[in-house]
């Protein structure tokens, strides 16, 4: 009974701090757990048809199965907006069910989440010059960050400069954006949303999810473009 009340304070302080978090989003709650990316029907881990549920997880799935599902969904060609995708659903599998109710998962396994974390952390240390590499271990750790995760006893990693620093790597304007929900620093957000709006291809993906989490920015991405001073 305890140790439910201590998880629930958590799962408030952790929405409660995320409110507060995002500064240029028009969206509430952790921008990496709350907000499903459009990904145009790509692969990704198994999900409810329910597009108004951001928690619509398959009650179904065998956690077990995770680690080596999301490994095999990150592969090298896999696009960077699948693979935000693909991690905000294993965070909610691995992380987020077990601190909210409401997602209606009953497996529960915290070795699960510290598994993927750590083949995710040991590739990028692998591949330091592999940018996708350094971007999936920062952004799987900047979601388990704002979902309230827990790192025990293992080595504090800043996972939003893994972001950032896999961005400038690649020149990817999507890591680019990922970086902007990544940050608390309102500064460097609107930095990144400048950069991902200035390389962002009308019709795109990238352009889709910019005006969908940024709306307050913009209604298209002409407009949006034009209000953060972006310029291509």
């Amino acid at each position: 009974m305890f140790r439910r009340t201590i998880d629930s304070v958590r799962y408030a302080c952790v929405l409660l701090s995320c409110l507060m978090l995002v500064q240029l989003t028009a969206l509430a709650g952790p921008p990496l757990i709350c907000h499903p990316y459009e990904i145009a029907g790509a692969q990704s881990l198994p999900w409810s048809n329910n597009a108004t549920n951001w928690r619509a997880v398959k009650s179904d799935y065998d956690l077990q199965r995770l680690v080596n599902d999301t490994l095999a969904l990150l592969a090298p060609a896999t696009p960077v907006i699948v693979r935000m995708e693909t991690m905000r659903r294993a965070t909610i599998y691995a992380v987020w069910a077990g601190l909210d109710q409401k997602v209606g998962y009953a497996a529960k396994d915290k070795q699960v989440a510290s598994e993927l974390l750590a083949r995710l952390q040991a590739r990028a240390k692998q591949n330091p010059k592999d940018a996708l590499a350094l971007f999936d271990a920062g952004y799987l750790l900047s979601s388990y960050q704002q979902s309230g995760w827990q790192a025990g006893s293992q080595p504090t990693v800043d996972a939003y400069a893994q972001v950032r620093q896999a961005a400038e790597m690649s020149g990817d304007a999507t890591m680019q954006f990922a970086a902007a929900l990544a940050t608390q620093d309102k500064a460097a957000q609107r930095a990144h949303l400048q950069k991902a709006a200035a390389g962002a291809a009308e019709g795109s993906l990238l352009a889709r999810n910019l005006v969908k989490h940024f709306s307050s920015q913009g209604r298209n991405l002409a407009e949006l473009r034009n209000n953060l001073g972006a310029t291509k």
